[in-house]
């Protein structure tokens, strides 16, 4: 039963990660696989149903469907990975400081417990109503969004790293902080950050979506996966392939994620690993 258990989860990790694979050669190669350009119009074959030259269709422009979904994937993994990137560098850092430096752990979580009470795509929605719509800002709103996540986590683990014997040792014989906390914490949360960085690009992309979708994310003509989904809200009757297939590449593309993040956290996790 284990070596079953054991094997289908290895299978999950491997078609998960093969997924994500060929999303991200999708999107490193999109002026080579695309057959048309992203804005290119077509105007005799507005709405065209699949097949043909328009594998995916068209949608009420004339764009092709196919082109747009590939070049979305560069708009939704380019925001993701910086809007995590703010994230872990802010969100790591505060939740290190917090679980070493006791004075300032409570007014720390205090105010990281304030930014995690509000729902994250809600917050991010507030922050681009004050910086502005556009690509940019919606990388530093869901950045912002999803420090709390990063501080939380690194926090927890740290406060049981701060209290191993070979912490409490290296402080007593006069070892820099700066030093214990690069040797011995930093190093020793790292199983719990990939775990957390494969989660959180997961919810940035959805992010992103939700954020292009209500018209607040990227900015047309260039493509995005939730501004694709507003555009064919209007002709789900007359043409739902204009939304079925960005839905479906948000929808590969987070599960695929989420997998890798389960499948990482059962190998890391010394109770399930017991389970498989």
């Amino acid at each position: 039963m284990r070596i079953f258990t054991l094997a289908r989860r290895r299978g999950m990790l491997a078609i998960s990660v093969g997924m994500l694979l060929i999303i991200a050669l999708c999107a490193l190669l999109a002026p080579v696989i695309a057959p048309f350009a992203p804005d290119q119009m077509f105007a005799r074959s507005r709405l065209a149903p699949p097949g043909g030259a328009f594998l995916f269709g068209t949608d009420h422009l004339g764009r092709d469907i196919l082109s747009r979904v590939i070049y979305g994937a560069q708009t939704s993994l380019m925001v993701a990975t910086v809007s995590v990137g703010i994230s872990f560098i802010f969100g790591v850092p505060i939740g290190i400081v917090a679980a070493y430096y006791k004075r300032a752990d409570n007014a720390i979580m205090r105010a990281i417990d304030v930014l995690f009470s509000f729902p994250p795509v809600l917050l991010a929605i507030f922050i681009v109503a004050i910086l502005g719509p556009g690509m940019v800002n919606a990388m530093i709103a869901i950045g912002i969004t999803y420090i709390p996540r990063f501080a939380r986590v690194v926090r927890s683990q740290a406060l049981m790293i701060v209290e191993m014997d070979y912490v409490m040792a290296a402080r007593s014989i006069g070892v820099r902080p700066p030093l214990i906390i690069l040797r011995h914490i930093l190093v020793n949360v790292g199983g719990v950050l990939i775990i957390q960085l494969s989660l959180n690009f997961a919810t940035a992309i959805l992010a992103e979506s939700s954020l292009s979708f209500l018209g607040l994310g990227v900015q047309p003509p260039w493509p995005s996966w939730g501004a694709m989904l507003d555009q064919g809200r209007v002709f789900v009757e007359l043409a739902p392939w204009v939304s079925i297939f960005p839905g479906l590449a948000i929808f590969f593309t987070v599960l695929s994620l989420n997998l890798i993040g389960d499948a990482l956290r059962d190998m890391t996790d010394p109770r399930l690993r017991g389970i498989a």
